[in-house]
């Protein structure tokens, strides 16, 4: 039950109803129980409207983090948060059994804020006199000090250092891995987000060095396969995706395959692939995005 039905509001009864509904279910899936749990019905309907679920990364570590963004996209309070319908829903997890960047981002720290400042209102104002009350204590203690004990100096003014860098954020990346130059999963996630800000060739050299580290891995190569597709270099593309092993039922053997029986209309062989790589694989985060993908088709 999506929150606006909670709280009988019908008329705004939509499709990203029928998404929040999915997302229950993409959530339960590899967690093992409903994103709002309370001991009577009244209890679960006030979790439901009135706080946030929690990350399914914190009831089970196995799960992936693209596919735990997904989920809490799809159980967003307010429906133009969530997916626009089912078929983006779809689209999505499509992408992620690919390897490919989603089109859902993580919550961030100033939207989560807000959330809770709305929640909980009285706590706001009770930290905001708080603090204010602090600021003015310690200005006034300052204020005194200074007045008694005047600074007089000679000397020559230091400057603080000042980071004159246009991408902050990039630069601390950098910095990270040069403190941790092998470090795989730091060089993968930072790729990830290169792709993501569509600076691909910096993507593509840090891809490489994970394969200096791991040769022919193959999501590594899914991933720079991804890159080149994205830049419309379709031949490197298919030259990176050469290399996979074909014979995984979860590589990119698979994955072609179903982009041509999509491309081809034939929907019962791709259902039927489909479900062959639910009986193979024992991935669970695979298993959890076919499922929806099947009943999506």
């Amino acid at each position: 039950m999506a929150p606006e039905q909670a709280a009988g509001e019908t008329g705004k009864l939509s499709k990203a109803t029928d998404v929040y509904g999915l997302g229950t279910v993409l959530y339960q899936l590899p967690t093992g129980q409903p994103p709002f749990a309370g001991g009577t019905t009244y209890e679960t309907i006030r979790l439901l409207r009135d706080t946030e679920p929690r990350s399914p990364r914190l009831l089970n570590p196995k799960v992936d983090r693209d596919l735990s963004t997904m989920c809490l996209k799809c159980l967003e309070k307010d429906p133009k948060r969530r997916y626009s319908s089912a078929l983006a829903l779809g689209e999505d997890l499509e992408r992620w059994v690919k390897h490919e960047p989603i089109q859902a981002r993580r919550t961030g720290i100033l939207t989560r804020g807000k959330k809770w400042m709305r929640r909980n209102p009285t706590s706001v104002l009770l930290g905001a006199s708080l603090i204010a009350l602090a600021a003015g204590a310690a200005w006034i203690v300052w204020k005194s000090e200074f007045i008694r004990n005047p600074v007089v100096t000679n000397g020559v003014a230091i400057l603080p250092f000042e980071n004159l860098s246009t991408d902050s954020e990039n630069a601390y990346l950098e910095q990270a891995l040069a403190l941790d130059p092998r470090n795989v999963e730091l060089l993968s996630d930072t790729a990830w987000t290169y792709a993501m800000l569509r600076q691909f060739p910096t993507a593509l050299k840090l891809y490489d060095r994970v394969l200096d580290i791991i040769p022919n891995h193959p999501p590594i190569l899914a991933a720079k396969a991804s890159i080149y597709q994205a830049q419309g270099n379709l031949q490197e593309a298919a030259r990176w995706l050469s290399g996979i092993d074909w014979q995984n039922p979860s590589g990119a053997g698979l994955q072609m395959k179903l982009d041509q029986c999509k491309l081809e209309r034939n929907y019962g062989e791709l259902i039927r692939l489909a479900q062959a790589q639910l009986t193979q694989t024992d991935d669970q985060n695979i298993k959890v995005a076919m499922q929806i993908w099947i009943a999506l088709t």
